[in-house]
């Protein structure tokens, strides 16, 4: 059998986590939605680390610290041409290029 051990701290373990994975090391994500989402943006609570700036057009800045921010790309799919991910700028190259590869695929009929 196992037992947890009483040290044990899961919610302060998943703190730095998008989702499930977590780590000590964290990375900087900054995502500008457009002034038609930030409402729905600003209702929820995304990460405990997160803050909100409002940008001059009306939409925001939503910038959070998580440990392997791939789990976020399905959840940035999502908001589809409504959000431009700033950092990491490996995600935002992982971004582009697949708007691009959807681009190529419809404009092929």
């Amino acid at each position: 059998t196992y037992e947890i051990p009483e040290t044990f701290d899961g919610p302060g373990l998943l703190r730095s986590a998008w989702g499930i994975q977590f780590g000590e090391q964290t990375e900087d994500v900054a995502l500008r939605f457009v002034p038609g989402v930030t409402r729905r943006v600003k209702e929820s609570v995304w990460h405990p680390s997160q803050t909100v700036e409002d940008t001059p057009d009306g939409g925001c800045l939503l910038r959070m610290q998580v440990a392997n921010p791939t789990e976020m790309v399905y959840w940035i799919r999502g908001w589809g041409p409504q959000v431009k991910v700033l950092e990491p700028a490996w995600l935002r190259e992982q971004m582009a290029r697949e708007a691009r590869e959807v681009a190529r695929i419809y404009a092929e009929g």
